[in-house]
């Protein structure tokens, strides 16, 4: 091609055409990321996205929150504070957030309670929660507390022998009641003949196996209870009732006095058969949406008398097809079994709720980290106190960040890293030298 004056100007406008469409893409690109964001979690366990339990806690707010963060220093010490609630803004316009220096506000800071550097004090509906440590764990559990609107009792039956709610034995509740409280649920003991009796804003009553033999004036006591319309928990086991039995009648229901066995926990490296897993769940609200295996250490098996009218009655946990009762029948009745039922039935323009399980170490110190005992605990304990909105609403915890080898790979590794990498260093430069020395 002949180059002339007009093709040296046509090229030179091209470019010039070029480079101005090119600036104008990147000042679009430019103007377009200061009105829109995207972005993407890559991390393991998705852990910069706000899991489904708290967008369905942040969903379910009626009224504004306000988080006031007390911080030294400036937008380096807030910006994690500010990513954390920005995580929660983005499905909700509810959430206010206002940071305040403790050194050059100290009055305010000491109105608050606020003891250390990078505390939040989150207000709802005019109750305030402290969380110390920021984040999504701490502050969803702080907002699931101040969201139930009035205050519910949890009361443990005591003075026969049972699990203590706050014990710190292995056949104890103590690290359950710690995350019933953590969730805003207070719990307290009770023995219906001391002279309170059990109070009357108790919203839920728990008889956890008593071991010895309950007066008949306690019995009266819980059946009168059930009576009026009060929410029960009832968690047998296996054996001797204990004077229980005018309850278990009132609510016709019959538990086994023999174990019942799953052959199929063997699948599961469990070797003790009277490990009763329960798999798969009906459409009940405590397990809807419920997938999570179940661990059961020791449980009698449910049956009703008779048919019932009076209440409701759903089964709530289910054995696998493959087990027995342990009895000494020559024919050993054969599953699935209900190891938990609940019944339920409207008293007073209110529905009463109770719930009967044949086994009550599932929540124990020594077995509530077991599969999903946890929330299924907890998923039970707030059907029973009728907060419905708050079933489900459990964190996942992070991901384990921690690499456990054998002891031999850790001797390895720390060999072929102090030893023997530089010693591969010290052999490649004496090659380079010797190569570089024969030329």
């Amino acid at each position: 091609m002949k180059v002339t004056a007009r093709t040296r100007l046509r090229v030179r406008l091209q470019n010039w055409l070029f480079v101005a469409a090119f600036l104008a893409a990147l000042g679009t690109l430019g103007w377009l990321s200061t009105q829109y964001a995207f972005e993407a979690d890559w991390t393991a366990g998705q852990r910069n996205t706000l899991t489904d339990a708290s967008r369905t806690l942040v969903a379910s707010l009626e009224e504004p929150v306000r988080v006031t963060a007390f911080v030294r220093g400036g937008e380096v010490q807030r910006r994690p504070i500010e990513e954390l609630l920005a995580r929660y803004q983005r499905h909700t316009d509810w959430i206010e957030l206002e940071f305040v220096d403790p050194e050059l506000d100290p009055t305010r800071t000491r109105a608050a309670g606020v003891a250390g550097d990078g505390e939040l004090v989150v207000e709802y509906f005019g109750r305030t929660e402290r969380v110390q440590r920021p984040n999504e764990r701490s502050l969803s559990t702080a907002l699931q507390r101040l969201t139930r609107t009035d205050e519910r009792w949890v009361a443990h039956l005591e003075g026969h022998g049972e699990r203590s709610a706050h014990g710190d034995a292995n056949h104890d509740y103590g690290s359950f009641t710690a995350e019933l409280q953590r969730q805003g649920l207070r719990v307290r003991s009770v023995n219906p003949l001391a002279r309170e009796g059990i109070p009357d804003n108790t919203s839920l009553l728990v008889v956890a196996g008593p071991q010895v033999e309950l007066l008949p004036g306690t019995v009266d006591a819980l059946v009168a209870w059930v009576e009026r319309g009060g929410n029960l928990l009832w968690l047998a086991d296996p054996g001797p009732m204990y004077g229980l039995e005018p309850l278990a009648e009132h609510l016709d229901l019959a538990l086994s006095d023999g174990a019942v066995l799953d052959a199929t926990a063997q699948m599961f490296g469990i070797n003790d058969p009277r490990m009763v897993i329960v798999a798969e769940y009906g459409a009940h609200a405590v397990t809807r949406d419920f997938s999570i295996v179940t661990l059961f250490p020791h449980a009698a098996a449910i049956q009703l008398e008779a048919e019932v009218e009076t209440w409701r009655v759903e089964p709530l946990l289910t054995t696998l097809p493959h087990t027995v009762l342990d009895t000494d029948d020559a024919e050993a009745p054969q599953g699935p079994f209900d190891i938990g039922v609940t019944l339920t039935r409207f008293h007073d323009g209110s529905e009463q709720r109770i719930a009967v399980l044949g086994d009550g170490d599932f929540v124990t110190n020594a077995y509530l980290g077991n599969a999903g005992n946890l929330k299924f605990g907890l998923n039970l304990f707030n059907w029973l106190v009728r907060d419905d909105e708050q079933i489900n609403i459990h964190l996942r915890s992070a991901p384990d960040l921690t690499l456990s080898l054998p002891r031999a790979a850790f001797i390895t590794i720390s060999f072929a890293f102090l030893l023997g990498l530089p010693l591969a260093l010290v052999a490649a430069g004496v090659s380079i030298w010797l190569r570089r020395r024969r030329q």
